[in-house]
């Protein structure tokens, strides 16, 4: 019995979609040639609309992503200059002079930096000193061991300038320790300057040298990690 209804109910339901089907139909047909047209135009037009405004969103969407593919090339291409063009101050190795030279008493030692950048160096400032310790206490890094005093150095070092100045006076009676193996000595330097494109940050330049001896001459070394520059240097 149950099925029969069930039977019946889907005849009806078909019987229903034909009837309405069939009104559609004879509506369509009992248009007018001109009323036929416009219903066929503003299918047409709404389906055009439709498309173009896809398509609209679509090259919106592409153009978005073009400008954010040359915004990111354009920064891009901005610190690739700075990174070329900024000012960098860099150490060479400090010059030793004998004082003076027919019986020294002190070894000179004389700071030489260059501003290797194609941008002023701005604010330079330069510090050194010159320490000693004990061979037996094989000291890894002697940068903390500094008492920092202050070089005479001017304010702005031009584009691939050198300077030079003077720094520490090591006592002839130091450096004789240090040819017997007894002490180690140390030269320490830093400069800090603004780099030409970043107005409040500080850079900075430090380098640690040990001076080595063989029985017949000397040569400077590198002590410690504080051979750097900006953020490789510790803190």
């Amino acid at each position: 019995m149950v099925s029969r209804l069930l039977h019946l109910n889907s005849s009806y339901q078909n019987v229903t979609l034909l009837k309405n089907t069939e009104v559609k139909l004879r509506g369509y047909s009992d248009m007018t040639e001109s009323d036929r047209s416009r219903k066929i135009f503003h299918g047409v037009s709404v389906g055009v609309t439709t498309i173009a405004t896809c398509v609209i969103a679509w090259a919106t969407i592409e153009l978005a992503n073009v400008s954010n593919g040359q915004r990111k090339i354009l920064e891009q291409t901005d610190q690739t200059s700075r990174l070329r063009d900024r000012a960098f101050v860099y150490f060479f190795n400090p010059t030793i002079i004998p004082y003076p030279p027919e019986r020294p008493t002190v070894w000179g030692i004389g700071i030489n930096v260059e501003n290797a950048g194609n941008m002023p160096a701005r604010r330079v400032t330069l510090r050194y000193d010159c320490v000693d310790a004990p061979r037996s206490q094989h000291v890894l890094d002697p940068f903390p061991m500094a008492k920092w005093k202050n070089a005479e150095a001017p304010n702005v070092i031009g584009p691939k300038r050198h300077v030079s100045t003077q720094s520490c006076n090591i006592p002839v009676g130091t450096i004789e320790a240090a040819k017997r193996s007894e002490i180690d000595v140390f030269i320490l330097m830093e400069t800090k300057y603004l780099d030409g494109f970043v107005a409040n940050r500080e850079r900075v330049t430090q380098m640690t040298r040990v001076l080595r001896f063989d029985g017949y001459s000397h040569s400077l070394g590198f002590a410690g990690p504080h051979n750097c520059s900006d953020d490789d240097c510790p803190p």
